[in-house]
């Protein structure tokens, strides 16, 4: 399993990462959190071929749901991260309010889980400052003050959902899942990408606002990679997100379907590039003169 953990760094700044590759879980943690604490940011990974995964695609590569983990409790974080990793989540653990704030500003997360009593400015104030950004993505707000007023006050800053400590880890979990399933049916039925959209519900696609004919399994492989653009999207995820629609797919199946794809949108400036060993990504469309 994966979890980044990270020490506090400037907006501007990357800083160096080191790989543990460990599967005694307390004595990773215990590296962790002292690399951490030494200014890198940790990848763990329990297994050699996760290693090797994580060796190869760098910072880049983030197939999965993407959680931002901001508890100053190392126990308690690095027992979320492995939860959530086992629901196939992408964690990233952060002990300091400033420094989620940052990492909100320079990354994409699909969900931040917060924690109310931070050791620098508390969770009310990170809350208060990522709505402020116009940082859309839901909050889950742990606290171990749970009174009314308090959940109140959370609220009205904009926070999701609200979980009172202790909890059960299963309630947590099953608490995400809700989250992100809401956040994904908030985002609309019409997904824009510079001049291609798509109408989630009739089902439809548009190019320069002239209808775009897709085949089923193009629709369904150009929807994955619409909901991750900037990411790399292995073909296994690929393959997971579209076996629905069918009879069970190859990996050279997808590489045809990508083709099509291609073939229909790269002349009006829509580019899927190939990240190889990996799989794909859509980029963020620039207008060209």
């Amino acid at each position: 399993m994966i979890a980044r953990h990270a020490a506090p760094a400037p907006a501007t700044a990357r800083m160096p990462r080191i790989l543990v590759v460990e599967d005694d879980a307390l004595l990773a943690d215990g590296l962790a959190r002292g690399l951490a604490q030494a200014g890198f940011a940790v990848t763990l990974c329990a297994r050699g071929e996760l290693a090797l995964a994580a060796l190869r695609r760098g910072a880049m590569m983030d197939p999965s749901m993407r959680i931002l983990i901001v508890e100053d409790d190392a126990t308690l974080g690095s027992g979320l991260g492995r939860i959530l990793q086992s629901e196939g989540y992408a964690v990233d653990l952060m002990a300091r309010g400033e420094q989620a704030v940052q990492a909100v500003q320079r990354e994409r997360f699909d969900l931040v889980i917060l924690d109310v009593g931070l050791p620098d400015i508390d969770g009310f104030e990170v809350l208060r400052r990522l709505r402020g950004g116009a940082q859309r993505m839901p909050v889950l707000v742990l606290t171990a003050r749970d009174t009314i007023d308090d959940r109140v006050h959370g609220l009205d800053l904009g926070a999701d959902d609200y979980l009172a400590k202790p909890f059960a880890m299963p309630e947590l979990a099953a608490r995400v899942r809700a989250l992100i399933r809401r956040s994904q049916a908030q985002s609309g039925p019409r997904i824009v990408h510079g001049p291609l959209a798509l109408d989630t519900v009739a089902r439809r696609a548009f190019l320069h606002e002239a209808p775009l004919d897709l085949a089923a399994r193009e629709w369904a492989v150009l929807e994955v990679l619409l909901a991750r653009v900037e990411r790399v999207v292995s073909k296994e995820s690929i393959i997971q997100a579209v076996a629905s629609w069918g009879d069970e797919l190859s990996a050279n199946a997808i590489e045809v379907y990508v083709s099509r794809l291609r073939a229909k949108l790269e002349p009006a400036g829509i580019r899927i590039r190939t990240v190889r060993g990996f799989g794909y990504m859509l980029e963020e469309f620039r207008e060209t003169h």
